[in-house]
This record gives C-alpha cells, sequence and structure tokens, in this order.
C-alpha cells in the first residue's frame, strides 16, 4: 500500500523471524488494498527489496477473486504475471490457487489459466470450500 512501506519492511523481519523459528522456506505476500499506478511501483518495489532482503527464502504472491478482497491490486492473473515480470526476481513467482482461479475467472476448469501462467508458477494450491461449487 503507498505510504505504508516502512511498515511492510518492519512486517516483513518480522515475518522472516516467524519463519525462522517455524523452518518455513516459503512465503506468500499479499499487496493489500490500493489501486493504480502508484500501487503497483510501490508493490513492486516492496516485492524487490523483499526478495533482495532474503534471497534464500521463495516469495510468491497470489490474484484473490474481486469479491474476496474487494479494492486488493492482486485480482487477476495477468496483473501478478506483470509484477512477477517487472521484480524480475529468481526467488519470486505464483502461488496458484485452484479455487481463486475459479473465481477469479468464472471457469470450473481452469487449465487454460494454468497454461497461461505456468512459466510464473511456484505453488498450486488446491482449497475446497464446503457448500461451493
Amino acid at each position: 500500500v503507498p505510504g505504508l512501506e516502512d511498515r511492510f519492511r518492519r512486517d516483513l523481519d518480522r515475518a522472516l523471524r516467524y519463519a525462522d523459528v517455524l523452518k518455513c522456506r516459503n512465503l506468500c505476500l499479499l499487496p493489500g488494498p490500493a489501486r493504480g499506478p502508484e500501487a503497483r511501483e510501490t508493490l513492486i518495489g516492496n516485492l524487490r527489496w523483499a526478495t533482495a532482503r532474503a534471497p534464500n527464502r521463495a516469495f510468491v504472491i497470489e490474484p484473490v477473486a474481486e469479491e474476496e478482497a474487494p479494492g486488493d491490486f492482486l485480482c487477476d492473473f495477468d496483473s501478478a504475471a506483470d509484477v512477477i515480470a517487472a521484480v524480475a526476481a529468481p526467488n519470486l513467482g505464483l502461488l496458484f490457487d485452484l479455487w481463486q482461479a475459479d473465481r477469479i475467472t468464472g471457469d470450473e476448469h481452469p487449465a487454460p489459466a494454468i497454461a497461461a501462467g505456468q512459466d510464473e508458477t511456484a505453488v498450486l494450491g488446491v482449497v475446497a470450500v464446503q457448500g461451493e461449487r
């Protein structure tokens, strides 16, 4: 979120300490509610800082459907791919959640979306929510 870069850095350092204790190598970073060019540049800057700060960790970003996180910057796979390409860090990838893919694309069969994002995908998630399709 623009204007909260210092908070991001403090929170990431804390998350990295927790990850050390838990022996967790991978972290998912979510952008928060912000839109537009300034939000994009802030996200890219934060991700560049994070990936350089912890080069031995794997970071992923996850697009979340608009109705799940209104106002979040990453609400589709194209935006996530664009950000990953702009950051250009070998330790940043895409968390491709099949449930989110269904919500974002409206397609219960996400094979085309998976194929489109295969170069960026670092983690494939499968979440089943009771009562959903």
